[in-house]
């Protein structure tokens, strides 16, 4: 880091904080030496030098090498407000991160709960498609019965109807019939 330039006698405080404040306006050796109150030569790089790495010190200095309690306690203060509100800031954003965090915890307990809850929804799909497959062959049988029902239906439809004395004679042989079972079952049991 360059060093500052050395003043080749006392001047007055006030004179040189009047040309510090003036000396971007000045660019002639004549007026950077009455500025500096003396004959020493300073070359434009180190000038500009002095006034980049320097400035922030003259800012708090009384230009005799010594910090002003006023300056000083400025400048503390002014630090210490931009710590409080850093600080401050980063708290919010601490927070702020915290609350997301909870929230994405949260999100992962929710994921996990409808995960398990899908896996049971799976299950009770497969047992849902099971019972379509069963209901679907039960509905095939269904229409096959439908179909047979239709055509006896459409036969009996079309079968001439037995008259009263037809009936009569179909029981008359029925008792007849019954009569010679019995006579049958009664040989059978005599042997």
């Amino acid at each position: 880091m360059p060093t500052m330039p050395i003043l080749a006698q006392p001047v007055p405080c006030a004179s040189i904080a009047a040309s510090i404040f003036s000396v971007t306006a000045i660019t002639s050796e004549q007026h950077r030496k009455a500025a500096l109150g003396t004959g020493e030569r300073i070359s434009n790089k180190s000038w500009e030098l002095y006034l980049n790495d320097y400035w922030s010190i003259l800012e708090l200095h009384n230009f005799s090498g010594k910090l002003t309690e006023t300056a000083l306690s400025t400048r503390l203060a002014s630090i210490q407000r931009q710590v409080e509100e850093t600080s401050s800031k980063n708290e919010q954003k601490l927070k702020h991160v915290e609350a997301i965090q909870a929230k994405r915890i949260s999100l992962e307990d929710r994921k996990a709960e409808l995960m398990k809850e899908l896996e049971q929804v799976e299950v009770e799909m497969q047992g849902v498609d099971a019972e379509i497959l069963k209901l679907n062959d039960e509905m095939s049988c269904d229409q096959h019965l439908m179909a047979y029902l239709k055509t006896e239906h459409t036969n009996l439809k079309n079968t001439p109807v037995v008259s009263s004395k037809d009936s009569e004679d179909l029981e008359a042989l029925h008792i007849v019939l019954e009569e010679k079972r019995a006579e049958v079952a009664q040989l059978k049991w005599m042997d």
